[in-house]
């Protein structure tokens, strides 16, 4: 067995073995390793693990920031995805890192000294009757949608070239700068083009560019992860993820992962934890492996 860095065996191999091991998840492939660089402004270090016939038995995704630091957009690093229980140096870092597995897959291989963690995150089962669903959120969360429709609240669904920079500009006003890299949304819109994602738009009246808000949702694997969203306008949210809820479900993806839960420790965070908790599902452990300083994966 040897190590070769990602860019050596190419994005397709790279994310053909994403998709085929049963651990594989959207923040292993390739498209989220482009959007953690440009999301961080760093380097890619990810490497492949080769046979000696030189498939591929092994993919570590490992992106560093411009000063060296681990970055993967906000995410925790993917665990290492290989045949076998082992862990690879890829990159030594200078601060811990929690390393998380696909909710409800495999213990990630743990290095000698790390730190287990059983982590939270809200997932629905989309199998679902979508009265069941509807039922399933939060009453005021019900009240929310019904009161956007009635006053002619209208949502739809989009992946044209172009939303990208539609969804960055209502992201930055609610924001009141710009949150991020030009390059992000570019990614962003080229998953919707390639069909890994989709646009959730809302707005009024006949005009499809006056929107209130926007929801950002990937959909791979059987899996959807809400990735993005904001508004212009108070409780429009809650009718864009019911939205997404809707169109996961005709789309027959089995399972929606809203967001983490238990891990905000600020008032903002804890708020948005019980946003994401408001929609019905129930919480899928997902073993994490904090290591030291010292360790490498």
């Amino acid at each position: 067995m040897r190590a070769v860095p990602a860019v050596e065996i190419g994005d397709a191999a790279w994310d053909a073995y994403v998709l085929g091991h049963p651990d594989g998840w959207w923040f292993h492939t390739s498209h989220w390793r482009r959007y953690a660089v440009a999301y961080a402004d760093g380097r890619d270090a990810s490497i492949a693990l080769l046979n000696d016939d030189g498939s591929i038995c092994g993919v570590c995704a490992c992106v560093v920031d411009a000063v060296g630091l681990e970055s993967h957009g906000g995410q925790p690093a993917p665990a290492l995805l290989h045949n076998a229980d082992i862990w690879c140096e890829a990159e030594a870092f200078t601060r811990p890192i929690v390393v998380a597995g696909r909710p409800g897959g495999a213990r990630p291989p743990a290095p000698p000294g790390a730190v287990l963690r059983d982590w939270r995150t809200r997932v629905i089962d989309l199998a679902a009757d979508e009265l069941v669903l509807f039922g399933a959120l939060r009453q005021s969360y019900r009240q929310l949608v019904r009161r956007f429709e009635h006053e002619g609240g209208e949502t739809r669904i989009g992946a044209t070239p172009g939303l990208g920079a539609v969804a960055q500009a209502i992201h930055d006003e609610q924001a009141g700068r710009q949150t991020r890299s030009d390059e992000t949304w570019r990614l962003m819109d080229e998953w919707a083009t390639l069909g890994h994602a989709f646009w959730v738009l809302a707005g009024r009246g006949s005009d499809p560019t006056d929107l209130l808000g926007y929801a950002y949702i990937i959909a791979w694997k059987g899996w959807a992860y809400y990735a993005s969203g904001a508004t212009l306008e108070k409780n429009v949210s809650h009718a864009l993820q019911w939205a997404a809820i809707r169109e996961l479900r005709r789309r027959g993806v089995a399972h929606y992962e809203i967001g983490w839960q238990g891990h905000a420790t600020d008032a903002k965070g804890k708020a948005i934890e019980f946003f994401k908790a408001g929609f019905g599902g129930t919480d899928w452990p997902v073993l994490a492996v904090e290591s030291s300083p010292t360790m490498v994966h």
